[in-house]
């Protein structure tokens, strides 16, 4: 996935690269193949498709063997961007191997012979960015390597189907933004002045100006209402405050035009460090009620985050009045000194969080130099710092949903917020659902990561706006749209979407898999960008007859390839997707796998192909992949130590194998997805897929202290705790 990087991780490609440039490496020199790459419009949009015509020419007189086109697009300055698209072909199998990766191969090339591939997709990289187009083929001849590369580029513009825009300009380092229960919007400056933006106007003073020390990473930065906010005018501020230097949460009273009745509810019992990095201090009602609060390490002593006798690098969960609630994780703890109010710890800046739609709390926890962190917070666990920060799977300690790498000064996470429609077919599309916001100070940019429904894996992640500015709150108002706070620029800004500029999702598929003339097409999977609109369907079979059945039946009249054509609509904008339909001709595949695998186990698959015309196809017809499933979706790399896809893609080989790592990664609801491509002479891809689950198994963890909690790779819990695992897997148990 995008940026996701270690130094380390290059080396073999450097290693590579040197080789090539020494010229150690064996490559043929041009004209043996030659590429040229179509481009696509250039500016383009976020969202806006993309095509891509790539052609690859054997110039030689002898035949070109092991040929596959990569194509990779990208964006620059550190903005990731890339596509989520795919290739058709004139020849050969393509899959694609990344987010902003594809890869194409075929089993040769005659003299003289051409190959062309169109690459089709939507662009996902942000506004002000630039699309980077780089093709490349390989091929054998004579024993040799042959080598072709070229490249172009496109402007991203504005995305798609969004619009930023500046709502103010002009204020004092505005630290925190909140939107009060009529609407209003709420803006607090980080020295302590709160405004009230009203119907499109700003206050011409503000309601109170707090005590609040504006230095550095310190002074006025949470903001939350209380659930009778309306009727009591009772809301919540977090701020350092002056002249002690003390964190503290107050309680203060609106009443409707100005504000006071400070009650301080919780503080701090040290002074933050002079120097003012990490104070953390969001806060936030959560849906139970409670108040949560998130406070930094402070950041010295080191030790602060890893002890429960101080509030420092701590979630906290606290009644309204300030008192800890008894069903908190160390509300009972037979242990002295003891801080209740503690919800999570083994935070080192944890600046900002979210409740997400299932109703749990992710976390933004500002690294060091290197890591940035999304933590699922779960009750009582302990995230590790300043032990470890990023992924740590024999640590012990609970890891990050999404983490980050980046160099020094690269990287700091300031703003989250997890979307929620505010009503069907309103705000950002369906597709948004399951995406986290967050912002990045250094970067200044707001970042998206989607996720499973379950928000436990994700699955991509993508630069939103690449012009947030310098980032410090991130919120979602009630028309739907996102807000955020720029602090150093002085301003408020937001990203609203325009519903009838997003075009529907169209899928293609068919049964029999190949070979009868009578087919049944489907167009499941299909889906307008808002659940609250409906689709048209238009089938044409390439044949010269077409339905508008959403599900239609078809019979070819002559045995050929066929390329079936699906375009769906939502009234205002349309979507395509092809497939390719063998009429008279079959080929069968079929996956050897076992049906069960154990952590630490080496698992052999292997395959076979046959074809109603070239007989057995040889090894250069297949195409491998193994993905990790995880909570329903393809895990990405982070989550086990080897790339995604865990194996391959990988072609030319019958069979493979992979070692299943005995961390956390593997659990009950995992299990591995094979995939099998394989291409006949005619250049048709036939797939086929199996799945082996894991062996599981049971086991109970006790204690011999009434009331003692312990801890299984971080994560909080109280005796006896059962659970289901994979058998082999190994785990990390420490004691309070």
């Amino acid at each position: 996935m995008r940026r996701y990087a270690v130094p380390a991780m290059f080396a073999g490609v450097v290693a590579i690269v040197a080789a090539v440039l020494a010229g150690t490496a064996q490559v043929k020199a041009a004209p043996v193949l030659t590429i040229t790459l179509a481009p696509s419009a250039n500016p383009v949009g976020q969202g806006q498709s993309i095509n891509y015509a790539i052609k690859v020419t054997n110039g030689s007189s002898s035949t070109v063997s092991n040929v596959a086109i990569s194509d990779s697009l990208s964006g620059v300055a550190g903005s990731g961007g890339g596509s989520s698209y795919t290739m058709t072909r004139s020849a050969g199998t393509c899959s694609q191997t990344a987010s902003s990766r594809v890869s194409c191969a075929t089993t040769s090339l005659a003299p003289g012979a051409s190959m062309t591939v169109t690459v089709a997709g939507t662009v996902t990289a942000s506004a002000g960015s630039m699309l980077h187009n780089t093709a490349s083929v390989s091929g054998t001849s004579a024993g040799q390597t042959v080598i072709a590369g070229t490249t172009n580029a496109a402007l991203v513009q504005t995305p798609q189907g969004f619009t930023q825009t500046t709502v103010l300009s002009g204020m004092k380092n505005p630290s925190v933004v909140a939107f009060a229960p009529n609407g209003d919007m709420w803006v607090g400056q980080q020295a302590g002045a709160i405004y009230v933006y009203h119907n499109g106007h700003l206050g011409s003073s503000p309601i109170i100006t707090l005590n609040a020390d504006g230095r550095t990473e310190l002074g006025l930065l949470g903001i939350a209402f209380d659930p009778n906010f309306t009727s009591n005018g009772f809301f919540y501020v977090s701020y350092v405050y002056l002249p002690t230097d003390i964190t503290r949460v107050s309680r203060l009273t609106y009443n409707g035009s100005t504000a006071g009745n400070e009650t301080v509810l919780i503080q701090g019992n040290e002074a933050q460090q002079k120097w003012g990095f990490g104070p953390g201090e969001t806060i936030k009602i959560g849906p139970d009620g409670k108040l949560y609060w998130s406070v930094g390490g402070n950041p010295y002593p080191w030790g602060n985050a890893q002890t429960l006798d101080n509030i420092y690098g701590k979630l906290h969960r606290l009644n309204l009045d300030g008192s800890a609630p008894s069903d908190n994780p160390f509300a009972n703890v037979p242990q002295p000194g003891i801080d209740k109010t503690i919800y999570a710890y083994g935070l080192r800046n944890p600046f900002r969080f979210t409740f997400l739609p299932t109703g749990g709390i992710m976390l933004s926890d500002t690294g060091s130099s290197y890591w940035e962190e999304l933590n699922n917070i779960q009750k009582g666990s302990n995230y590790g710092w300043p032990i470890t920060e990023g992924n740590c799977f024999s640590c012990g300690y609970a890891n990050p949903a999404y983490a980050y790498g980046h160099l020094p000064n690269d990287g700091a996470e300031s703003a989250i917020l997890a979307y929620q429609q505010p009503a069907p077919g309103q705000g950002f599309p369906d597709l948004y659902k399951n995406v986290v916001f967050f912002g990045d100070y250094n970067r200044k940019d707001v970042e998206a990561v989607t996720f499973d429904p379950s928000y436990q894996t994700p699955t991509s992640d993508f630069v939103f706006s690449a012009s947030a500015g310098t980032i410090s709150d991130l919120e979602e108002g009630p028309d739907g749209s996102i807000y955020w706070t720029s602090i150093y620029d002085g301003t408020v800004s937001k990203i609203s979407a325009n519903p009838t500029q997003y075009a529907p999702t169209a899928v293609a598929s068919f049964t029999p898999n190949n070979g009868v003339p009578a087919v049944q097409f489907s167009s499941a999977g299909s889906s307008a960008p808002y659940s609250t609109q409906g689709l048209t369907y238009s089938w044409d079979f390439g044949d010269g007859q077409t339905s508008t059945s959403a599900n239609p039946s078809h019979v070819y009249g002559a045995n050929g390839n066929y390329t079936a054509t699906l375009t769906v609509s939502n009234g205002s904008q349309t979507g395509k997707a092809t497939t390719t339909v063998m009429v008279g001709r079959t080929t069968t595949a079929t996956i050897n796998v076992p049906a069960n695998y154990n952590a630490g186990q080496a698992v052999n698959f292997s395959g076979t192909a046959v074809d109603s015309v070239d007989g057995n196809l040889p090894a250069s017809a297949y195409t491998w992949q193994v993905d990790l499933i995880s909570n329903g979706v393809a895990a990405p790399n982070w989550l086990h130590e080897n790339q995604q896809p865990f194996f391959g893609p990988k072609s030319g080989v019958t069979g493979g194998s992979f070692t299943v790592p005995t961390d956390m990664s593997q659990n009950a609801n995992t299990y591995y997805h094979v995939t099998l491509t394989v291409v006949n002479s005619a250049g048709v891809a036939t797939v086929t897929t199996a799945d082996i689950k894991p062996n599981l198994t049971t086991w109970t963890a006790t204690t011999n202290v009434s009331g003692m909690p312990f801890y299984v790779d971080g994560v909080w819990h109280n005796a006896p705790y059962t659970t289901q695992d994979v058998v082999g897997v190994q785990h990390v148990i420490m004691g309070q």
